[in-house]
Formats: C-alpha cells, sequence, structure tokens
C-alpha cells in the first residue's frame, strides 16, 4: 500500500514538470483559438547519427538549450494585404520552437490594414498582452510610415521590408540589389530583358537599370497576354544574347518552352530568387533549361530542422518568406548563438549569401 503512495505522488510530481505550449491565433472578429502542444520528450542517445547538409556547422548542446523564461512571440500581420503568408509564417514558427523544445507562447494581430492607426493599436495590443518579441507581416510599401509607428521597446523583424533608415526595426527581406550585381558578373554578348509587369518585375527592371542601363532589349510580359508565339517567334535579338528574365515561375516556364520551340537560343538566361522553386523542372523540359541559372538567397540548414519545419507546412528550402521568417525567429529566440543559420544580423539588416544554381535534369545543383 504504501508503495502505491508514493508511485502516485511520483506520477503527479513529473506530469507538473512537464512544459506548456500556448498558441492564440486570432482571425479578425472571431474567438480566440487556443492549443495546448505537449512538450517532445528528448530522449539522448549515445550515437546520435544527424543528417546535416555540408559546411553547416551546428552546436548540437546549444539545441534544445532552455531559457530563462518564456518565448512570447507576436504575429502580427495586416489581413487584406498579406493573407497568403500568414499560416506559412505561423507554421514556420511552430516548427522552428518546436524544434528548440521551446517554452513558448505565439499569439496573432490582424490589422487588417497598413494604415497608421491600424498598425499602431497592434503593436499597443501586442505591447500590453505581455509580448515582447515580433514578427511583423508588413508589405514593402510601409516604408514611408514606419517613422509614425510606436514600437513600446518591441523587438519587432519585418520579413518582408527592405532595409530603411528607421534603426527600431530589423529588415529581414533579399536584398535584390546585391543578388543583381551578382547576376551581372556572369553576363556577356548582348543584353535582352524580359521581365512581367507587377511589383516585383518592375522592382527589378528599375535596379537593373540603375546598375547598368546598357540593355540591348527589353521586353515586357503584360499579364493580360498570354500569347507568348507572338512574344518569341520573331525575336531573333534573343539568340546568342543574355536574357536576364524577371517573371515568375509559370511565365519563366513557358518562355523557355517557347524558346526551344522556335529556335531562340541565347547563350545564357539568368534568373533570380522568384524562380528558385522546384515546379520549374515539373513545366519545363531539360532541353528549356539548358543554359539557365537562377540565383538564390537561401542557404542550407540543419536537416533535421528542415524536416520539423516540414512537418509543419513550412518550407523554409525553396520559399523565401519561410526562411525570411525563420532567420527572424531564429534571431528574436537566442541572436542565433546556437549557429543553426549562416546568416548574420549586421546594422539591423539581414545579411544574405547569394547561391548560383543550374537547373539540372533532377533538381538543383550549386555552381561552387
Amino acid at each position: 500500500m504504501k508503495l502505491s503512495y508514493i508511485f502516485i505522488v511520483l506520477i503527479l510530481i513529473f506530469t507538473g514538470c512537464t512544459q506548456k505550449r500556448v498558441i492564440e491565433v486570432k482571425y479578425e472578429d472571431k474567438p480566440v483559438i487556443k492549443k495546448q502542444l505537449p512538450s517532445k520528450k528528448v530522449v539522448p542517445k549515445e550515437t546520435e547519427d544527424i543528417s546535416v547538409f555540408d559546411e553547416v556547422d551546428i552546436q548540437e548542446d546549444l539545441k534544445f538549450k532552455d531559457k530563462p523564461r518564456k518565448f512570447r512571440l507576436a504575429i502580427v500581420y495586416p489581413s487584406k494585404l498579406v493573407s497568403k503568408y500568414f499560416n506559412s509564417t505561423l507554421n514556420t514558427s511552430l516548427g522552428y520552437l518546436n524544434y528548440r523544445n521551446a517554452d513558448y507562447n505565439i499569439k496573432t494581430f490582424d490589422c487588417v490594414d497598413e494604415d497608421v492607426e491600424s498598425l499602431n493599436k497592434c503593436l499597443e495590443d501586442a505591447y500590453t498582452s505581455g509580448y515582447d518579441k515580433v514578427i511583423a507581416l508588413f508589405t514593402p510599401f510601409v516604408g514611408d510610415k514606419l517613422m509614425q509607428l510606436n514600437t513600446y521597446n518591441l523587438e519587432i523583424y519585418l520579413p518582408l521590408v527592405e532595409k530603411h533608415d528607421d534603426v527600431r526595426f530589423i529588415y529581414g527581406s533579399i536584398n535584390y540589389e546585391e543578388q543583381l550585381n551578382k547576376m551581372m558578373e556572369y553576363a556577356y554578348m548582348n543584353t535582352s530583358i524580359i521581365y512581367q509587369d507587377n511589383f516585383l518585375g518592375n522592382k527589378l527592371l528599375g535596379i537593373h537599370q540603375n546598375i547598368n542601363s546598357d540593355i540591348d532589349y527589353t521586353l515586357k510580359l503584360d499579364n493580360n497576354n498570354n500569347n507568348y508565339k507572338n512574344l518569341i517567334e520573331n525575336r531573333e535579338v534573343l539568340n546568342y544574347s543574355t536574357v536576364f528574365m524577371y517573371t515568375n515561375v509559370i511565365k519563366t516556364s513557358l518562355l523557355l518552352s517557347q524558346m526551344t520551340v522556335y529556335e531562340r537560343y541565347p547563350s545564357l538566361i539568368l534568373s533570380a530568387q522568384q524562380n528558385f522553386k522546384p515546379e520549374l523542372f515539373a513545366l519545363t523540359q531539360k532541353n528549356d533549361r539548358k543554359n539557365l541559372l537562377i540565383f538564390s538567397a537561401i542557404s542550407d540548414f540543419n536537416a533535421v530542422l528542415n524536416d520539423e519545419l516540414d512537418f509543419f507546412g513550412a518550407d523554409a528550402t525553396y520559399n523565401w518568406v519561410d526562411y525570411s521568417v525563420l532567420v527572424g525567429v531564429n534571431h528574436l529566440y537566442d541572436k542565433n548563438l546556437s549557429k543553426l543559420l549562416k546568416n548574420e544580423i549586421i546594422n539591423n539588416q539581414v545579411v544574405y549569401e547569394t547561391r548560383v544554381y543550374e537547373a539540372k535534369k533532377y533538381g538543383f545543383v550549386e555552381i561552387k
């Protein structure tokens, strides 16, 4: 009988010590949804074989390091503008924090739009709710409004925004100027640009023109014009030129296939981050991708962490927004003391490594 009492007491003690992780997700005016996630029990093994990418230095002794207090993360987002990024941002944060076996709370704050009043209200709500770390999914158009925001001494990471003068924020967007400078190192012969008439396409065209205005031919893709035959068939200027392609993966795939059909043979085709996607291989043939180089700012990271992110539905291997969020939550959590990622944050801006890939038969192969 005495042994039974002792056994029950031990069970109560261990149960009371278990960490709890709480996620509070709020969608517009719907009630708050709370989920309890049980902690993972990590059982150390004497011979644990962890597969990682080459040249990634990981200090495994920091992997599950307990923090002195609960990590409280707020995700602030204007749902009218960035709803497509919200779920993947939440999933990336969850995957990372579960990999770190963190004791955490996550709460979301919907600003609806990017009016200064709306953004300030969200930041105030995060502060008064006790959240000191923030991932703010503000759009690149928020720049002029940053100085009008009250940050309440919150540590705020902006995954979609390039660096501005306001040092109260940490900026996580890709530096496209650096990426295009790298692309131009590979260019030779005549220069042609094919760009999409949207925000990113026009942005990349503008950056290119500022860096080097010596352009022989420019072709704009109207979003309503899907007649790629007329765009490619009689464009002999594309032959033996260096083509910079600033289009999304679907339009890029159609253009590449039409170049093959109508025998347009550029010496080299250079593409920025937007085409570093596995869909490219499903939409094109091997011959279509001949002489194609793709430039990406995403670096390798621990395969175990990648599996955890994949389990939660995030893709930081090919989706640059998820990767930017991963860099952000890693910095907010421990300032990258774990060295899980290669990226450093210097002068309030993430420093990305531009890597160059060939699109081979079965996947991307890096050019060292």
